[in-house]
């Protein structure tokens, strides 16, 4: 993590790699990280980049900095600022208002790690997650493929096709099985008896209009996984709640610090 030294007017008077002791902004006990974004002019661009160096952050802004070239930190919790629309429940009616500062507009995530990436995903599912998916003003657009609708089938005792606190894409059947506080890709067919829980499934392909879908198979028990593309668990499997037995079978095991948990991840492809 780099660390942004500012004055009382956001001039970088210091770019510090990973420092001890990180100093604060003036007047405060927080201190600015630095997101890896830069924005120059053209002019500034081309003289800086004048020379043999590649990196931003470890060569050209330090550089900058020591030739006291005028560079400026934007606090993004603070400032940035995104017009959007928004909800509020008013006699069980949904209103639409238009809010000057989205909820999310301070919204970021460092994905450098498994762990971090896991959590970034399971941000999505609560009923209001810090980051929405369906603004209108700054909407997200996506490559479409073309799945059909996700669909959930069966309604007996055991065997009911549900998802709770989930976020649950195109082309899914969840199929007498349960899903809770999970980010389900296109492309995956869960099979009856199961759970999942806490895991981020990145689904099937789609290819010249053949899907290869990821199957989880009858009786499975799932949680705090990552599930990359095309993988296929066979019945009666657990994942995530034996160590041993997850690494047994040469999975990637992430801790999850401070509470003595653990992400697994199964890689692309995987046949359990």
């Amino acid at each position: 993590m780099r660390v942004i030294e500012v004055d009382e007017e956001g001039q970088v008077v210091g770019f510090e790699e990973k420092p001890q002791e990180p100093k604060t902004i003036p007047g405060t006990e927080f201190c600015l990280a630095s997101m890896g974004i830069y924005i120059f002019t053209y002019e500034c661009l081309e003289r800086n980049l004048a020379n043999d160096f590649v990196d931003f952050g470890r060569d050209i802004i330090p550089m900058m900095i020591r030739e006291k070239q005028d560079v400026y930190a934007f606090d993004f919790s603070r400032d940035n600022t995104l017009e959007e629309y928004e909800y509020i429940t008013r006699d069980g009616q949904r209103i639409k208002t238009r809010v000057a500062r989205a909820s999310d507009s301070d919204y970021w995530r460092d994905v450098g790690t498994i762990v971090s990436f896991w959590l970034a995903n399971l941000d999505l599912v609560a009923p209001r997650p810090l980051f929405n998916l369906y603004s209108e003003l700054w909407p997200l657009y996506i490559n479409p493929q073309h799945f059909p609708p996700a669909k959930f089938v069966h309604e007996a005792p055991g065997r009911t096709g549900m998802a709770i606190n989930s976020v649950i894409a195109d082309g899914v059947i969840v199929s007498g099985s349960v899903v809770r506080s999970s980010v389900v890709s296109p492309g995956v067919y869960i099979h009856s008896y199961s759970t999942i829980e806490n895991s981020v499934l990145l689904g099937g392909t789609m290819t010249g209009g053949e899907l290869n879908e990821t199957q989880i198979g009858r009786h499975c028990q799932i949680r705090n996984a990552i599930i990359d593309k095309n993988v296929k668990i066979s019945s009666g499997n657990r994942l995530g709640y034996d160590r041993n037995e997850d690494e047994a079978r040469g999975l990637t095991i992430s801790e999850i610090r401070g509470s003595g948990d653990y992400v697994v991840t199964i890689p692309k492809d995987f046949v359990l």
